[in-house]
């Protein structure tokens, strides 16, 4: 499959993606933390897809992933304005998919660096460390932390900022999935108080939300 894509484009969805995989960060767990559905994440990083994550939101990643705005772009970007790559992509049994693929760079034809990412990733999490945030996060909800509405980001720095600072105590495998998952348990609780989506945000000041960043 042909694709043309913005050079800047393509190098950010590059960079990213490098760099979310070296944080240790599942595409899943990256969506969360920028306010984007799982699925724009993975078009993001299709090599097939002509889909980018938003260049005017690269400072945001960068601080996300402890990096520069400088250093989610190439160091010797590439003169044209476009890039065409022609790539597939193949899903092994084991649910691993495979992107591989050349791209014309500079009036030449180069073979672009294949990467492989899996399908359904597996996270080193127990129940007992799943049950501990949702316990914390439904405290938080009781007390008003949600009442004004707050990013995923910034959610998961409150964590870690409280966890620092002796306030709360979070287990050494604390990551973003499960803050993830617990607030999807808090949004689909039939009892309030609960949590809603900031698309469905409530008129009456009683209820409360979890803002999710359009971005």
């Amino acid at each position: 499959m042909s694709i043309t894509i913005p050079t800047l484009s393509y190098e950010l969805n590059t960079k990213v993606r490098k760099y979310r995989e070296a944080k240790g960060y599942k595409q899943e767990e990256f969506a969360f933390l920028i306010g984007k559905d799982q699925e724009e994440v993975q078009a993001f990083e299709d090599l097939t897809s002509d889909s980018s994550y938003d260049i005017n939101y690269a400072n945001f990643y960068a601080r996300i992933l402890q990096k520069l705005p400088k250093d989610m772009f190439f160091i010797n970007s590439f003169e044209e304005a476009y890039i065409k790559i022609s790539a597939k992509k193949n899903i092994n049994k084991k649910g691993i998919i495979t992107y591989k693929g050349t791209g014309i760079f500079n009036k030449k034809t180069t073979e672009i660096e294949s990467y492989s990412l899996p399908v359904n990733p597996e996270y080193d999490i127990s129940a007992k460390d799943q049950e501990l945030i949702l316990e914390i996060l439904e405290n938080w909800l009781r007390e008003g932390y949600f009442k004004d509405g707050v990013t995923g980001y910034r959610l998961y720095q409150d964590l870690l900022a409280k966890a620092e600072s002796g306030e709360i105590d979070l287990l050494n495998s604390f990551r973003p999935i499960l803050v993830c998952r617990a607030i999807t348990t808090l949004c689909n609780k039939r009892k309030k108080p609960k949590l809603l989506p900031h698309r469905k945000l409530p008129k009456s000041a009683e209820k409360w939300l979890l803002y999710k960043e359009d971005v």
